[in-house]
């Protein structure tokens, strides 16, 4: 009988002993994989402001934010923005689309932040797209005339504002799992 119960009293504490291990091993798998992925959302996002800045600080420090309808075109063209092979901000191959999930294990101030900045982002090169393709007459979403391009210029420029914005923000937010 005391055998049995050493037995068993073994066995409860080596079960014991190994989920308290392994439960450390998770923590620390966990906070790896937050950390590399914060990082890459830092480089990325920073890379990213690189981009936008030139296009915003244009909008911000002139105090418009939409011009005639083909001042986006210049404004790109002036401030050297160098946009993918695709004319585009961002291209599927960026992380939010391979990370999508993954951002819910930050805090919900991250998370936020994160939506915020990439939902704007996104907005602003589709509204991108369509102003080109309103521009140039190349599969016209929203009409094919000047004063759509217009239109869809102010709207580029408000989504574009507020992800360079958020940006700032998230860099901040970002920096504590890169040091």
């Amino acid at each position: 009988m005391d055998a049995t119960i050493g037995t068993l009293a073994g066995v409860i504490l080596g079960s014991c002993l190994t989920y308290f291990l392994s439960d450390i091993q998770w923590k620390k798998q966990l906070k790896m994989q937050k950390q590399n992925i914060a990082i890459g959302f830092y480089t990325e996002i920073r890379e990213i402001k690189n981009i936008i800045s030139p296009i915003t600080e244009y909008y911000e420090s002139n105090y418009v934010t939409v011009g005639a309808p083909t001042l986006l075109d210049s404004v790109i063209h002036d401030t050297k923005v160098d946009l993918n092979k695709i004319n585009s901000l961002y291209d599927e191959n960026g992380l939010y689309f391979h990370f999508r999930k993954e951002i819910y294990i930050f805090e919900t101030q991250i998370v936020t932040s994160i939506l915020t900045f990439y939902t704007n982002l996104l907005q602003a090169d589709e509204e991108y797209k369509s102003y080109i393709s309103c521009l140039y007459g190349i599969n016209a979403t929203k009409g094919s005339d000047l004063n759509t391009a217009w239109t869809i210029q102010g709207d580029f420029v408000k989504h574009l504002l507020i992800a360079n914005k958020e940006a700032s923000n998230l860099i901040t937010l970002l920096e504590t799992y890169v040091k």
